[in-house]
């Protein structure tokens, strides 16, 4: 059954909750999680910014669904939905097509409607991981970069996961994942990619 949010349901999210829906972990600058009561394999998140960030985090998370991916792991999509703040000014008409979309600085609220993924968020496997999982997690970011062909340009601990029963890495929030340009030196940005899971912020660095 589709949960078809309102605006005003959005709204209650931000104001310490909604009945019938748990929160899971902190709330950041992007948004909040939460698990239905009625279905807790499923998670939504709920948001508040412009529609061009909306847009980008659904079309690449989708894109990256559909890649076939070996050794990552992203949430499957099941409903999206975006409601600008005001609709003055909203739309944008293509003066070809005259086809109507939001313009991409729209600000409104969102929501997607995901499944719930497996994997590992203690303090242990943040900080002191595995030689077999700090691999595992190379291996699952250089898997997403080489089938969808995108660098995920937001690496830390809240988005990049790992699942100890597949030893997948699970990749979240793809907001500000991007195309690498065609003359990407693909060495040069395996590279960079793997050096953002040594970053201390992201919390993967072995003792």
């Amino acid at each position: 059954m589709p949960f078809d949010f309102s605006y005003d349901d959005l709204k209650e999210f931000d104001y310490g909750g909604k009945e019938g829906f748990t929160r899971i972990g902190d709330k950041s600058a992007y948004g909040q999680i939460f698990v239905p009561d009625s279905d807790p394999t499923k998670v939504i998140k709920v948001q508040k910014g412009p529609f061009g960030v909306y847009d980008r985090e659904i079309s690449n998370q989708f894109e990256a669904q559909l890649s076939n991916p070996e050794h990552f792991e992203v949430p499957k999509l099941y409903e999206t939905g975006f409601i600008p703040d005001n609709l003055e000014g909203a739309f944008y008409e293509n003066p070809y097509t005259e086809l109507r979309k939001f313009d991409q600085d729209t600000v409104g609220r969102s929501y997607m409607v995901m499944d719930k993924m497996d994997f590992v968020d203690s303090e242990m496997s943040k900080l002191h991981p595995s030689q077999e999982e700090i691999f595992n997690r190379r291996k699952g970011l250089a898997d997403y970069h080489l089938k969808t062909g995108m660098l995920h340009k937001d690496l830390h601990s809240g988005n990049i996961k790992y699942n100890p029963y597949t030893e997948k890495t699970v990749i979240l929030d793809h907001a500000f994942a991007d195309k690498i340009k065609p003359k990407t030196n693909y060495l040069e940005a395996y590279t960079n990619l793997t050096h953002g899971l040594k970053a201390p912020r992201a919390g993967f660095e072995p003792a």
